[in-house]
């Protein structure tokens, strides 16, 4: 049962930050479909997974704020900290046997719509001027093309390397790790 969508004016351009909000999103019908179900238990797991996520998302965003000098991480730390705080408070209601459901859809029902399209669009042009989010296709154009200017790195060779080893595969780049 899905009772939130991601719509794409939702997008922030950073492919990991998007990534991290539809994962809140999947989290927060979880716990409507938890709720429909009337399963405590389930709905517990699911706001504590949605507390982790949350919270995890949080640290990446304010760390690339923080690179980024963004002038408002002060106000925006604050606002993720309430929202964590609110949440911790009703999960632990919700484990003392309290029937927090409504309330928890009341603090989740639009809460991250209105944060990303607010809070988070703020950030956008910081980052990007900064220069520190590199998950943008123009980026790996750039490090695909300083690579064929200036060739593969090579390995330094082992001080151990015996003469068979030598003649196995050759060294370099497979897979997107360096064989040595």
């Amino acid at each position: 049962m899905t009772v939130v969508k991601w719509t794409d004016d939702l997008d922030t351009g950073f492919h990991d930050i998007d990534r991290q909000h539809q994962q809140l999103v999947e989290h927060i019908n979880a716990f409507y479909e938890a709720c429909g179900n009337n399963n405590r238990e389930r709905m517990s797991v699911v706001l504590f997974d949605l507390i982790s996520s949350a919270s995890s998302h949080f640290e990446y965003e304010e760390g690339l704020m923080e690179q980024a000098g963004y002038p408002l991480l002060a106000p925006h730390r604050r606002v993720h900290q309430n929202f964590i705080t609110k949440l911790m408070s009703l999960h632990e209601k919700l484990h003392e046997g309290e029937n927090v459901a409504d309330e928890v859809l009341h603090s989740l029902d639009g809460w991250l719509f209105r944060h990303i399209k607010i809070n988070d669009k703020g950030y956008i042009d910081s980052i990007n001027k900064a220069d520190i989010y590199h998950d943008r296709a123009e980026h790996a154009h750039m490090l695909a093309q300083q690579l064929q200017e200036y060739g593969e790195p090579e390995a330094p060779k082992a001080e151990t390397q015996t003469p068979e080893e030598d003649s196995e595969e050759p060294r370099g780049w497979a897979n997107g790790l360096w064989k040595l």
